[in-house]
């Protein structure tokens, strides 16, 4: 299973390179309204700034990029991680304050392959598990947005 999912993503960055060019081209920077279901809460001070995924999705994308983006990504099945993760995740922010920090949910990972990969979304659909299509959208964060 493991090697199938390496093919897929392999296959998912070499088919995004171009996809990628043609929406840095043509300046796609916004995406359709989408409504979250929680609220956006204020930054906590001393801590890595809380960017949205809906957020980041609607800024204009990098043409070149000549350091690595302060930015890290989380991916959680919805807005609210368990008590068990929110100890690393919390260190983590504190330690990079002048970062963004986003986390995705199930139903963003979806999105972000309907934005940027609108071609994979039968595999990703296909995929065993969830769990399978969040680390599929793993690298799609990291390819797309970099961090």
């Amino acid at each position: 299973m493991h090697g199938t999912i390496l093919v897929l993503l392999l296959i998912f960055l070499f088919h995004s390179l171009n996809g990628l060019d043609h929406a840095r081209k043509a300046g796609h920077n916004v995406l359709d309204s989408i409504s979250r279901i929680s609220e956006h809460k204020p930054n906590e001070p001393g801590m890595a700034k809380r960017l949205y995924p809906e957020d980041l999705m609607q800024r204009q994308l990098a043409t070149y990029l000549t350091s690595i983006p302060k930015l890290f990504h989380q991916s959680w099945i919805n807005d609210i991680s368990p008590a068990k993760f929110e100890e690393w995740s919390s260190s983590c922010r504190a330690a990079h304050p002048d970062w963004e920090w986003v986390l995705w949910t199930d139903e963003d990972n979806r999105r972000l392959v309907e934005r940027y990969a609108p071609w994979f979304i039968d595999t990703y659909e296909f995929l065993q598990s969830e769990i399978y299509r969040a680390d599929a959208t793993r690298n799609m964060y990291m390819h797309v947005f970099g961090g």
